[in-house]
């Protein structure tokens, strides 16, 4: 098995980082800190347990809607899919419904992407795929390819999003086996992968390749899963904290060690793997979460926030002024401005 080869920079950040004097602009957003967030573009989507809330990244609400209890709910920069039960809903950024109907079965999970929307349905070993445009039509399903299998996540990739990954997980095999399809909406299936015993939690499209992450490696596939052994990278020890992925060129994957990752974090190590890099940040004090956004790596602690070019030696300090303290990082916007917790309240903050 051959291992790229790749420079290993190791930034020894305590030793160089400066302070700020610049405040941070910082806005209370007046929501309880337990419900359900997810980013949704430069707004966020709230779910409180009976209705989904779109608000601002000034805490405003642009618009609600009623979707009942045990709900869920994804989006992309555009679209918005709910589920509750059997009940399935497609909304548009400004919350209208294109699409609202009871699909006659349980629904386990749903996905949206730039042309299309996916929702498992039945239960977890004998399901189906329904893959539908953005005004709930049809277009596809998939059953054959999950029979005994439990479907464990999928996505869309390509340039308009008219590919589909899945992963599954063999139960049946001697030992537990987790399995990449892909296929082009539509027409057929383009490709099939063993990944072994390691589950896999994030499949990334990058660079127009597919990256799948477990807690070994990343490896790297192309759209028939043709693994390119030259750009897998060992990543042993760390758990992926963020990415930035942009629609052309290489992306940003931000990783940390999995040991640091429990309640509460306390991160010390950052780990930046990017094109042909792979860089090594050792932070100046224990951080409760970090991201990547626009080639800068920032880290949020109690009451500062560090940041660093990727090219860089050193962080920049800026002084994070929270009552009780940054206990969480709970999304991350595409405007530059990240969710914060502090155990009591909800801040958004705009990143230095």
């Amino acid at each position: 098995m051959v291992i790229v080869a790749i420079a290993i920079i190791a930034f020894v950040a305590s030793t160089f980082f400066f302070k700020e004097s610049s405040n941070l602009q910082i806005v209370k957003i007046p929501s309880p800190i337990n419900g359900a967030y997810k980013a949704f573009g430069d707004k966020i989507l709230y779910y409180n347990g009976n209705t989904v809330y779109c608000l601002s990244d000034m805490g405003a609400t642009r618009w609600s809607y009623d979707v009942g209890m045990e709900a869920g709910f994804d989006c992309s920069d555009e679209k918005v899919v709910l589920w509750a039960g059997s009940n399935l809903y497609i909304l548009d950024k400004n919350g209208n419904a294109s699409f609202t109907d009871n699909l006659g079965t349980n629904i386990i999970f749903a996905h949206i992407g730039k042309q299309f929307m996916g929702v498992v349905l039945g239960e977890d070993k004998a399901s189906r795929l329904s893959i539908r445009d953005h005004k709930g039509i049809q277009i596809d399903e998939e059953a054959d390819a999950f029979m005994n299998d439990v479907v464990l996540d999928f996505g869309f990739f390509g340039n308009d999003g008219e590919f589909l990954w899945t992963l599954k997980l063999d139960t049946d095999s001697t030992a537990p086996n987790t399995i990449l399809n892909t296929f082009e909406v539509g027409k057929m299936n383009t490709g099939e992968v063993s990944l072994g015993e390691y589950i896999t939690y994030e499949v990334l499209f990058e660079n127009a390749r597919l990256r799948t992450i477990n807690t070994r490696r990343m490896s790297t596939y192309d759209y028939r899963i043709s693994r390119e052994t030259a750009e897998s990278v060992l990543i042993y020890g760390w758990q992926l904290l963020d990415s930035q992925i942009p629609n052309k060129g290489d992306g940003a994957m931000l990783f940390a060690p999995s040991d640091q990752l429990t309640n509460p974090k306390t991160i010390n190590e950052l780990r930046l793997v990017m094109a042909d890099k792979d860089i090594r940040y050792t932070l100046p004090m224990s951080c409760i979460g970090a991201i990547v956004h626009n080639n800068y790596v920032y880290a949020v602690a109690n009451s500062t926030i560090y940041k660093a070019a990727s090219n860089r030696r050193y962080f920049n300090s800026y002084p994070l002024d929270l009552e009780n303290g940054a206990r969480e990082i709970v999304a991350k916007l595409n405007n530059g401005k990240i969710l914060v917790s502090d155990g009591i309240e909800l801040f958004m903050v705009t990143l230095p």
